[in-house]
């Protein structure tokens, strides 16, 4: 997933999923995640009113352009809480974050 921050680090967008073959989103067999980026964290979080499709894919990477400040640590935080250390590759024009989540769960990414 590609994130292109606007001049004060923050950018917000929206993600669908369905089955991709048939009409039965017509019928709410549909997805949609909010995604928003503030500061220092990436939110990744369903529309409260979906959930009626399960989502099988994951979230393996992001891309994160035009962060203006310099973190040294990206962590993920899960819907318990938790806190895991996740890999950040930065070079002069974006930073790439390499982890696993289920899209189909809420999650945040802590950059520090």
């Amino acid at each position: 997933m590609y994130v292109a921050v606007d001049e004060e680090d923050k950018a917000e967008g929206k993600l669908y999923f369905d089955d991709g073959e048939s009409f039965n989103y017509k019928k709410g067999a549909c997805s949609r995640k909010n995604i928003t980026f503030n500061k220092n964290t990436l939110t990744w979080a369903a529309v409260e009113e979906d959930n009626k499709f399960e989502v099988n894919n994951r979230v393996t990477k992001v891309v994160l352009a035009g962060v203006s400040a310099k973190f040294e640590n990206a962590f993920i935080v899960d819907e318990e809480n938790k806190k895991k250390k996740i890999t950040m590759t930065r070079n002069a024009n974006h930073t790439l974050l390499e982890f696993v989540a289920l899209a189909n769960k809420n999650f945040k990414i802590v950059l520090e």
